[in-house]
């Protein structure tokens, strides 16, 4: 069930070649119930894959598969016979960029389709976690795909299969009775099998889903000689890391050149790298432009300039639970200059912000009342002691504001950040000096906005990652 890019033969039928010397296709399984799995997609071209609609126009599958020019995705069907077929041509694919080709870590891409989908029974998205973790050994999951039905066969299946398969501990995938670590199963990966063989992914399946309880929680990925109990199947498996990546993908940065004087802090004019946090916006004062925007300041709307994210740099060790860290580094893909648009610069001195100090905070979210902002906002805010946003008045250390971290609201008048306004600045003195981070309930004076106070730390890390990746 390994389809890496290794030997490959024409299978003169369908035209296609499928990698040899690991496989990936359904050994032991059976046909699927026509249009069982609407989220199915079928990766034809000149390698054969599988893979999964995870929204109307993005495709999950393994990176090792081949994509050019003339792959086509094939959504909506059982065999290609069937006349409920979506057929799409591929816009960009994604591997995830730390993918090693020699190891197979890492071994998931994204591909966006050239049209939206149309969704119906026949074609739907697949359900991913709601929460991400390992998969425990014994778990019962199942592995679809149209690869090669036998190992040593050359031709793939015409129809949709499945096989149920059984989580298998890594220790003993990689002790010396199974892959002996000459493929490592790393804690990124999920090895599945049949302990007796016979019922695996094999050649062609690569990039399909392994299905857990409804839930896909891994991607078809590698192996060796299908269906023995020697060598389960390798699957990628769907972390939270990974979900992160999925998310910040398709990612596009919301610019307008109306009301300019009241956002041109979001691009730099010379930049192709920003910065937001990970759940923020500015530039580095060199030549090359960095802008940061918010997660969900990321709006489509007509008339409006986007920019699409080719890199994503998070900070290591941001924690979801605790918000500490909670800052990112987008990388763009076309320098901001062409649209003109300053630059928010970032302070000289990362001296700590006093209780009393005022600033402003800007964004496009909600209020109280969820109420989305069509225009771009700002508001003041006052800097209060971490001391006080830490009693039992405030947040009574739920989260707890830390020294990476500062909070900021109005006492009286309740003005604060809401939904939607993550990512964006906090402007002291002209300068940016913190990123929407967290608010508990909008516009309430007990629980003030939290903040990721641009530290040295954090500004060292941002000029690093610019540095080393601005070619």
């Amino acid at each position: 069930m390994v389809l890496l890019m290794g030997l490959w033969f024409t299978v003169v039928i369908f035209l296609l070649g499928i990698p040899r010397d690991h496989c990936a296709q359904i050994i032991g399984g059976k046909e699927s119930v026509p249009h069982s799995r609407p989220f199915m997609a079928k990766i034809k071209g000149s390698t054969l894959c599988g893979g999964t609609l995870i929204k109307s126009n993005w495709v999950l599958t393994a990176a090792h598969c081949n994509i050019t020019k003339n792959t086509e995705v094939i959504l909506g069907i059982n065999s290609e016979k069937d006349t409920t077929k979506q057929v799409f041509k591929i816009n960009k694919h994604i591997p995830y960029p730390c993918y090693d080709h020699a190891t197979k870590e890492n071994d998931i891409m994204l591909l966006q389709l050239n049209k939206q989908a149309k969704l119906d029974k026949n074609v739907a998205i697949v359900k991913l976690p709601r929460v991400y973790g390992d998969l425990k050994a014994g778990t019962q999951c199942l592995v679809a795909g149209w690869g090669i039905t036998r190992s040593g066969s050359k031709a793939p299946s015409d129809v949709l299969r499945e096989v149920n398969v059984t989580v298998i501990a890594r220790s003993t995938c990689n002790d010396q009775k199974h892959y002996n670590s000459q493929i490592l199963v790393t804690k990124n990966m999920v090895c599945a099998g049949d302990k007796r063989g016979g019922k695996d992914a094999c050649v062609g399946d690569s990039g399909g889903p392994l299905m857990c309880k409804g839930e896909q929680r891994g991607i078809v990925s590698c192996g060796k000689e299908c269906g023995k109990s020697r060598y389960p199947g390798i699957y990628t498996l769907l972390t939270d890391r990974y979900s992160r990546w999925i998310k910040s993908v398709n990612l596009q940065i919301y610019l307008t050149r109306k009301n300019i004087q009241y956002h041109t802090w979001l691009v730099s004019s010379n930049t192709n790298i920003y910065y937001v946090q990970e759940h923020s916006s500015n530039r580095i004062g060199d030549e090359k432009t960095y802008i940061g925007v918010g997660r969900q300041a990321i709006i489509k709307d007509e008339g409006k300039d986007f920019i699409n994210i080719t890199k994503v740099f998070f900070y290591p060790g941001f924690n979801p639970k605790t918000f500490e860290n909670d800052i990112m580094l987008l990388k763009l893909h076309i320098m901001a200059t062409k649209l003109k648009i300053n630059v928010l610069p970032l302070p000289n001195s990362t001296h700590n912000l006093k209780a009393g100090t005022v600033c402003i905070v800007k964004g496009w979210g909600t209020t109280s009342k969820r109420r989305r902002f069509k225009k771009f906002r700002a508001i003041n805010v006052t800097i209060i002691d971490r001391n006080i946003c830490n009693d039992k008045k405030h947040y009574n250390s739920h989260p707890f504001v830390t020294m990476k971290m500062v909070c900021a609201g109005d006492k009286n008048s309740q003005k604060d950040l809401c939904v939607g306004d993550g990512g964006g600045p906090l402007i002291c003195s002209g300068k940016q000096r913190g990123i929407v981070s967290f608010v508990k309930k909008c516009d309430h004076p007990e629980n003030p906005g939290i903040y990721t106070q641009l530290t040295d730390t954090y500004i060292s890390w941002i000029k690093t990652m610019i540095d080393e990746n601005s070619h």
